[in-house]
């Protein structure tokens, strides 16, 4: 609740707050790259897609929290904390790592 009062005021009323979410529910999420990239990692010859396996928890770091909401024009109606993946540094971390099938990202 102070994190959505810091970025959308002081007088948020609590009943407007839907959600407030720590981790990245998901076991999994996709990342779409350019045709650039798919050629420079070599595994994109004969496949459209490919995964990836990481430790749990180990893509924490490109996690950012982030507050949404909604408003009818005159007050805010809707206000909720979610989480982004920062994949530009993700992708530029696994490139950097030689493109693994098997990841191991060092954690801060």
């Amino acid at each position: 609740m102070d994190r959505i009062r810091a970025e959308l005021g002081p007088n948020i009323p609590l009943g407007v707050v839907h959600g407030l979410s720590k981790e990245l529910k998901h076991h999994y999420f996709e990342a779409y790259v350019t045709e650039d990239f798919a050629r420079k990692s070599g595994l994109f010859k004969d496949r459209h897609k490919v995964e990836v396996e990481v430790p749990i928890k180990s893509l924490n770091k490109y996690v950012t929290e982030k507050v949404g909401y909604d408003n009818d024009g005159e007050s805010t109606t809707a206000a909720w904390i979610y989480n982004t993946v920062d994949v530009g540094n993700l992708l530029y971390d696994w490139k950097e790592a030689g493109y693994p099938l098997k990841w191991y990202p060092i954690s801060n």
